[in-house]
């Protein structure tokens, strides 16, 4: 249910903006260099952490005790700006832990997807798609619906989901649902998730502890 009120909120979220404004957020990442690509830190104010803490316990429900945890009140927590002024990054004892687009609700990067891995809901590609998923590359409908993948989660087009890899334990990515998990087992053709973030990005080496 929580995963559901995520996803509801996310696609509406998407729905506001183009394709190309799309594309070039989460193609960011790929080549993310944090001595070039960020252009400021800015601790923030209580005021501010408080409502960051409540924008996470409303998006990830399940998460609202922990989000206290990871973001302790006496301990600094800085928001970061990218090369693109719609990217901000939290970051907190020197990690990055989530990000958000245009000021939309905050998704996950892969280290703290790791820990709390049931942030997301999950998808997963068969070992075939592994290399390709490692590289960046959008995720192709067939690699969720053959044998080993799975994609049987009722989910909207637009849906931040985690991509997890047959035989893998964590997940490998970060991806957008191009078209909803119904059309994707339905259609079984062309690209099904558009890649975030992977395992070696630069989000993925981002040593937040350097800016």
């Amino acid at each position: 249910r929580n995963h559901q009120s995520f996803q509801s909120k996310q696609a509406i979220n998407q729905s506001k903006h183009t394709d190309s404004e799309r594309l070039r957020v989460s193609s960011m990442f790929k080549k993310f260099n944090p001595e070039e690509d960020v252009s400021g830190r800015t601790q923030v104010k209580s005021s501010v952490w408080r409502k960051v803490v409540r924008s996470l316990a409303e998006t990830y429900p399940h998460f609202a005790d922990e989000a206290k945890v990871v973001f302790p009140k006496k301990t600094p927590l800085f928001t970061v700006k990218t090369s693109n002024p719609k990217v901000t990054v939290l970051v907190c004892n020197d990690q990055a832990w989530f990000f958000n687009e245009r000021n939309d609700d905050y998704i996950p990067t892969l280290h703290t997807l790791h820990k709390y891995p049931t942030l997301l809901p999950q998808v997963r590609v068969d070992r075939g798609a592994i290399p390709f998923v490692m590289k960046g590359a959008n995720v192709m409908c067939r690699g969720l619906t053959s044998k080993g993948g799975d994609i049987s989660a009722d989910l909207p087009k637009g849906a931040i989901v985690a991509i997890m890899a047959e035989g893998k334990e964590h997940a490998l990515g970060v991806g957008r649902l191009l078209m909803s998990s119904e059309e994707i087992r339905t259609k079984n053709d062309g690209h099904g998730i558009e890649s975030i973030l992977y395992i070696g990005d630069g989000m993925w080496g981002f040593d937040a502890s350097s800016t």
